[in-house]
Formats: C-alpha cells, structure tokens, sequence
C-alpha cells in the first residue's frame, strides 16, 4: 500500500511542485527539455570559461563508487529530456553531502 502512494506521488505534478516549493535544491533531478538543456549547456560553458578556478567538481561521477550507484538508481529521464551539465553537476554535489552527512534525510522537508 505504501508503494502505489509513492508511484501516485511521482506522477502527481501537484506533489512533486509542492516538495519542490520546500526542497529547492532538488530541482537539479527534474530533467530538462533536450533545447533547454543544450542552452543550459551552452551558458554553463560560457560561464565555467570565463571564469579561471580550479574546482574539485568533475562532472564525471565514476570517479567515485559511491556516487557512481546513486547515479545508477537515478531514473532516466523520459524521452525528449535530459539533464543539463550544470544539474548533473549539482546531483554530484548533493551525493557528495549525503555521503559527507548521514542526516540527509532529515534535512528533507514534506
């Protein structure tokens, strides 16, 4: 029973806008268009070029096993969306706290 709330829950908009109105730092998992995802991708590199920083961000996340799995148990995007280089570099990011920050979960809102 508690599952068909959770399934109802991700294909309802309502639900997924209001927890993100709470959560805005996980919009970068709500997919792009593919246009607006290739713009986005277009800017970011615009910005990451102007700018002369060294980071340890790297958008590739094999570079870590266990960042690598949550990557793995990300659904796909449906057809005719993507993420952007920017969002998946904020998905690392959030990984990153969660494995640094056992209390993730708790920092959640609903």
């Amino acid at each position: 029973d508690n599952m068909l709330l959770y399934q109802h829950t991700m294909q309802c908009s309502v639900a997924i806008q209001m927890f993100l109105e709470k959560n805005p730092a996980y919009w970068p998992f709500v997919p792009m268009a593919n246009e607006q995802a290739n713009q986005d991708n277009i800017s970011y590199r615009s910005i990451r070029s102007s700018i002369t920083t060294t980071t340890a961000n790297n958008v590739n996340p094999t570079d870590d096993p266990e960042i690598q799995n949550y990557f793995a148990h990300l659904p796909p995007p449906s057809a005719g969306f993507k993420f952007s280089k920017r969002q998946i570099e904020k998905q690392i990011d959030i990984f990153r706290k969660n494995i640094l920050n056992e209390t993730f979960s708790n920092n959640v809102y609903v």
